[in-house]
């Protein structure tokens, strides 16, 4: 459990501190209420605050209400010298889990500690319960060509080798990379996802290596990264292109002596961690333009798994869509339902964005329940088997010029609605010869 200790006297502070950590608790501590939001801003995980009623800038009600306001899941217990019954009332109305009175009675600080300990441990069960009687997102697929890619997750998933995950966007990486875990002895430890596009670059080093207090301006305690909260289990790089290539070479060291280095630290820690990456673009390509490292694309590739486009495997369309409509039905309470004439021209669509786009679609339909937005063959891009049938990449740049035309150029909006990166969409323009330029200034002049 993490704690975070508010207390603006030294020597409080320091006994505290020391108290809490002798239960075996995690600690982290501010001395006024502005720092304690930055750090919980800052830190992820804080299960309880123990903050004192009087404090300079901001006075405990005052950050009571604050973490509220903010919705942030720790308890807080709220401590100080001046007890009434007027402000335990006040702070229990405002949602404190407790009240305590100075001078500390440090064994009804414990039993308050474990108390709520005890809590949270049962309101975990009870959301690990709903979870599990919840409608689960499945891996749906028929097809020969996507059974190939799932026998070679479940070979991932019984040996302890790195797997690198390429494929379009929509496809499914992360879904499989789940499965991998899940499957795997590692599955009673927690899954830690990095999405690195998520990150800025100025903060992917302490996010994954986490850093040691006093190592730059505002680290204040030490902290774990992502990578050391994954030790004993597994640990996602989702599109792990995006990382720098500075990073890259750290990254590099825990792939090889599993091994890492907090921020500010020079004695290594050793990890016990399985890696699954995942990619949409060709690495043996960023490789050659000097924008991946050779070496760690090496050590990521010793198990690849290809997770095939949609529109390779349309077998698995028809079952993805009867999916689809059976689980967000259920979830938004409708029964909406395709005739065979809409779910044809479904099946016959090129799906740029892979089964993400099938999804969102599906979501759009049933929430929205217009059904105009199957109505309309050219906002599908239907490929007909007729004459005058389109090439494949005939009908990916006509429809990324629509999408460019409705987005007014917008290349984030644009990329969002196509199910695609960003990056990936400016690739795709370069490669199809389109001018994005040009849907700019039309939008300008329009």
């Amino acid at each position: 459990m993490k704690v975070l200790i508010v207390e603006d006297e030294v020597t409080q502070l320091k006994y505290m501190k020391r108290f809490v950590s002798s239960l075996g608790y995690e600690v982290l501590e501010a001395d006024d209420g502005a720092k304690a939001l930055q750090v919980l801003d800052r830190e992820s995980g804080i299960d309880v605050l123990i903050t004192d009623y009087r404090l300079k800038e901001m006075n405990g009600l005052l950050l009571l209400q604050q973490v509220k306001k903010r919705k942030l899941s720790c308890d807080v217990i709220i401590v100080t010298a001046y007890a009434n019954t007027d402000d335990a009332v006040l702070a229990m109305k405002l949602g404190a889990y407790d009240y305590l009175t100075k001078p500390l009675n440090f064994d009804e600080l414990e039993l308050v500690l474990k108390k709520t300990e005890h809590t949270r441990e049962l309101q975990s069960r009870v959301e690990q319960y709903e979870q599990s009687t919840a409608p689960a997102k499945k891996i749906i697929y028929k097809s020969s060509l996507f059974e190939k890619a799932m026998a070679r997750a479940r070979k991932a998933s019984e040996n302890d080798v790195t797997v690198l995950l390429s494929g379009e966007s929509g496809t499914g990486k992360e879904l499989v990379a789940e499965y991998i875990h899940e499957m795997s002895p590692r599955r009673s430890s927690p899954f830690v996802k990095v999405f690195c596009t998520a990150i800025p670059e100025t903060l992917i080093e302490s996010e994954l290596f986490g850093y040691k207090k006093g190592s730059f301006t505002g680290a204040d305690s030490d902290r774990k990264g992502k990578l050391e909260y994954a030790d004993r289990s597994t640990i996602l790089l989702d599109e792990i292109s995006e990382i720098p290539l500075h990073i890259q070479s750290k990254l590099l060291r825990v792939l090889q002596e599993k091994e890492i280095q907090r921020v500010g630290e020079v004695t290594p820690r050793i990890l016990d961690i399985k890696i699954i990456a995942t990619t949409n673009k060709d690495l043996g390509q960023s490789v050659k333009e000097g924008l991946f490292r050779e070496d760690l694309y090496y050590r990521l590739k010793v198990f690849p798994i290809e997770l095939p486009p949609l529109r390779e495997r349309p077998e698995d369309i028809g079952p993805l869509i009867t999916y689809f409509l059976e689980f967000y039905n259920r979830k938004y309470g409708k029964n909406i339902s395709l005739s065979e004439k809409e779910a044809n021209q479904l099946k016959r669509h090129y799906w740029p964005g892979n089964v993400r786009e099938l999804e969102n679609l599906i979501i759009n339909l049933i929430v929205s329940e217009e059904r105009y937005l199957l109505k309309n063959p050219q906002n599908w891009n239907i490929i007909n088997n007729e004459e005058g049938i389109k090439t494949l990449q005939e009908v990916e740049c006509e429809h990324i010029k629509s999408v460019l035309e409705k987005c007014g150029g917008n290349l984030s909006k644009s990329a969002g609605l196509l199910g695609i990166h960003r990056n990936t969409l400016m690739k795709k323009a370069k490669e199809l010869d389109i001018d994005l330029d040009f849907y700019r200034q039309n939008d300008k002049l329009l």
